[in-house]
């Protein structure tokens, strides 16, 4: 048994005194997850962390059941927030590290969903966070067998980032990846369609599901932004050089490479401008040898994972242009706080992003993986000032509104519509 099983858990939420409606009742987030236990305390992904904070206003007990990393592990979280001590948390085994096969990736799913099944008897209300195994297990094995209240949140398109999640190459990926993308596409379609509520983050998601009857909305987003964090300006691109910034993990979907290329086109035609890489991932140590193998070694800073907050907020307020050459999204944080902080925005046209951004009104959106249209659209960012003082005014007033809304109300409110006692025989 792992450290991290016998560690004690946090308090039970709402000792200092009864949840305001919750009915009485806890919940259970089942995140993708993980979170780290250094010993003494668990720290969290800080936007989940906030969520499942704000929910003990709403809820007897709050748990939050993902994978735990200890210390020892390779991708612990030391940086991460600490977690609220009103939250307990339900932890199940960590993953393996490294590039396991398919074997070990088999045996530690299996390992999670019977750790699952084994505690969702305890459960009041479940809420479950997909993608994710841990998520989509809990629900499944809920609807079928316990008929706890449930709720899903849809993170994102589970058939559009296979090709970026799928681990494997050469004949597994030949072999596999075919029915592994049709298995994820039908148990996601048939969640979103027997869920009693559901929850999507971005408007792309809430089409493909809403309208069949079930109760599906699109989730207020969980931002560590708050309305006082936001920054007005009117112009930005004034300076030499130029700062481009991007903030997101360093993997396949996010498209950095095609970022890489267009900031090349720029400082081939003579243009001064940087680029500014916040974040971290399994591409990190393969995107800085490009930049090396580029010559673009004075002219992009990868400065890591920063966490969500005034450390990161500075990055915004530093930068000229923000880019995301992203191929798969719900909606991105990311975008919200660009925004906020009175950047214009150059984006993929994927996922939920056309659903909220207008093309040439709040930012403009290019195709993905198209290098030379992301230089384009950059190129006439900084060359239009009166577009960019639009996009950038346009941007920050779309965000307002959004920013001052609470996911954790939101959430407690849908659960007492539907998932309350007239809807336990649903």
């Amino acid at each position: 048994m792992s450290p991290v099983r016998n560690a004690p858990v946090a308090p039970r939420a709402g000792t200092g005194g009864p949840a305001q409606d919750g009915a009485g009742r806890g919940v259970t987030l089942i995140l993708p997850g993980p979170i780290s236990h250094d010993g003494t305390a668990y720290r969290i992904f800080k936007p989940y962390g906030q969520l499942a904070s704000a929910l003990c206003a709403h809820f007897d007990r709050v748990t939050v059941c993902t994978h735990v990393l200890t210390a020892e592990h390779p991708a612990f979280g030391g940086s991460d927030p600490l977690l609220d001590p009103r939250v307990q948390v339900e932890p199940l085994p960590s993953p393996p590290a490294g590039s396991p096969g398919v074997a070990r990736s088999l045996a530690h799913h299996l390992r999670s969903s019977l750790a699952v099944v084994r505690r969702i008897r305890q459960w009041d209300v479940v809420y479950a966070f997909v993608p994710s195994y841990p998520g989509a297990v809990a629900y499944t094995v809920n609807r079928l067998f316990f008929h706890r209240p449930a709720a899903v949140y849809l993170a994102n398109d589970w058939e559009e980032i296979t090709p970026y999640t799928f681990r494997w190459g050469g004949g597994v990926r030949g072999l596999l990846f075919g029915p592994y993308r049709v298995l994820l596409t039908r148990w996601e379609r048939w969640m979103m369609r027997s869920t009693r509520l559901g929850l999507t983050a971005g408007r792309a998601l809430l089409d493909k599901y809403g309208g069949e009857g079930r109760p599906i909305y699109e989730t207020a987003p969980i931002l560590e932004m708050k309305p006082s964090d936001m920054v007005r300006r009117e112009d930005t691109c004034l300076q030499s050089p130029v700062r481009l910034l991007y903030v997101g993990t360093l993997n396949p979907r996010k498209g950095v490479p095609v970022l890489l290329d267009a900031l090349r086109a720029l400082v081939d035609e003579g243009r001064q401008v940087t680029l500014d890489v916040v974040g971290d991932g399994p591409d990190r140590a393969e995107l800085q040898e490009r930049v090396r193998a580029m010559g673009l070694g004075d002219r992009v800073a990868f400065h890591g994972f920063v966490a969500a907050g005034p450390e990161l907020f500075a990055f915004y307020r530093r930068a000229d242009l923000f880019v995301l050459p992203t191929y798969s999204e719900g909606f991105p944080r990311v975008l919200y706080e660009a925004m906020g902080h009175s950047l214009p925005v150059v984006a993929s046209a994927v996922s939920g992003i056309p659903f909220l951004l207008q093309d040439g009104r709040h930012g403009l959106l290019v195709p993905p993986g198209d290098p030379a249209a992301l230089a384009a659209a950059m190129r006439r960012v900084m060359d239009d000032g009166a577009l960019r003082r639009g996009l950038i005014r346009e941007g920050f007033a779309l965000v307002g509104p959004i920013v001052a809304r609470d996911p954790a109300s939101q959430f407690a409110e849908l659960c007492r519509r539907h998932l309350g006692p007239a809807a336990e025989a649903a």
